[in-house]
């Protein structure tokens, strides 16, 4: 014969262990009717989990290089305004030059303070910066790219007075022939924006670009250098005209100087011109790699959706079947707790 020992304590507690299983049952189910996504997809996909393991770091970084790549677009677009701002300069400059009445001493002070102050409008626009990070810097973006136009301006008028034993305003400088001046823009001033006198007296970086991963397998140069020949083409006709456009020269020596840095300018215009154009297409380069990189994102993400998805409807229909399960498991634990065996003792 057997005996079995019957208490409300032995009743109640052999209720715990369902009641603990009800309740992780349902936080699941609360998760997933919340989220959509299974709450353990390693239990629920088995093998097929490796797939969403993969496709989530796949998807991670993609949207690391779309993020850059929106950094990037946005200083490609700012080196475009900049280069649109100096072929702005180059374009009103180059008109005043050709428009001056060159014998009109008054309109020769006028064009050369105009030179000085879009010398300095020029080398703000080159040493913009987005973020902190210079846009006509290179490689050596936390380097701000040019210098001022003091080392410059002097090293233009040094030249000149080794060319012709006066300065620009000596009264000496009235002999020139626009022959010599010539010769001497030619020569001697152009010398000054060769790579070692540029280096030395203009900009404070190198050529190295800005490279940019825009996609898994795409290495762009994302910047445009203050190197580049259009933008030393500017400077050195805006120092010409702000230095040696004096009063003191003839007008066929000035009628030369303008000439030259006319001629320079235009050439300006043209390599801004195209690298403006370069800039915009690297920039929709961005554009289309980005585009391309969110499409496949979405693929992935609707693949991992598929995966690891669950039914809502479901999920909260379950969500309301465990709380009823688990209330009545509450109510009868209750109940037993509340039962006495002297209550039944007669």
């Amino acid at each position: 014969m057997t005996a079995y020992f019957i208490s409300t304590s032995n009743l109640s507690g052999g209720l715990r262990s369902p009641i603990l299983r009800l309740q992780t049952e349902l936080d699941r189910a609360r998760q997933e009717a919340t989220t959509g996504v299974s709450a353990d997809p390693g239990l629920a996909l088995g093998a097929k989990s490796g797939r969403v393991v993969s496709a989530r770091g796949e998807t991670a970084r993609l949207t690391a290089l779309v993020e850059a790549n929106s950094v990037t677009t946005t200083r490609l677009q700012a080196t475009q305004s900049a280069l649109s701002h100096l072929g702005d300069v180059a374009k009103s400059f180059r008109d005043t030059l050709l428009g001056a009445a060159q014998g009109d001493p008054s309109a020769r002070a006028a064009l050369r303070q105009q030179a000085s102050s879009q010398l300095a409008q020029a080398l703000s626009a080159l040493n913009v910066n987005v973020g902190g990070r210079y846009l006509f810097s290179g490689a050596e973006s936390d380097v701000v790219p040019m210098r001022g136009a003091a080392n410059g301006a002097q090293a233009m008028t040094n030249a000149f007075v080794a060319a012709f034993g006066s300065t620009p305003d000596a009264p000496a400088s009235a002999t020139i022939n626009g022959a010599a001046m010539r010769a001497f823009v030619q020569g001697a001033a152009t010398n000054l924006f060769n790579d070692a006198n540029w280096a030395a007296d203009w900009s404070a970086v190198g050529d190295a670009p800005t490279r940019s991963r825009i996609s898994p397998d795409e290495i762009i140069d994302s910047s445009v250098s203050a190197n580049a020949p259009a933008i030393r083409k500017l400077t050195q006709a805006l120092t010409m005209m702000s230095e040696l456009g004096a009063q003191s020269l003839n007008t066929e020596a000035y009628q030369a100087l303008a000439g030259e840095a006319a001629s320079l300018t235009a050439d300006a215009m043209g390599g801004l011109t195209l690298l403006t154009a370069k800039a915009g297409a690297t920039s929709q380069r961005v554009s289309e790699a980005s585009d391309r990189m969110s499409a496949k994102i979405a693929l992935l993400s609707g693949d991992m959706d598929r995966l690891e998805g669950v039914d809502a409807y479901e999920a909260a229909t379950r969500v309301t079947r465990l709380q009823t399960q688990l209330q009545a498991a509450f109510s009868m634990t209750s109940q037993l707790r509340g039962l006495n065996l002297f209550d039944y003792l007669t």
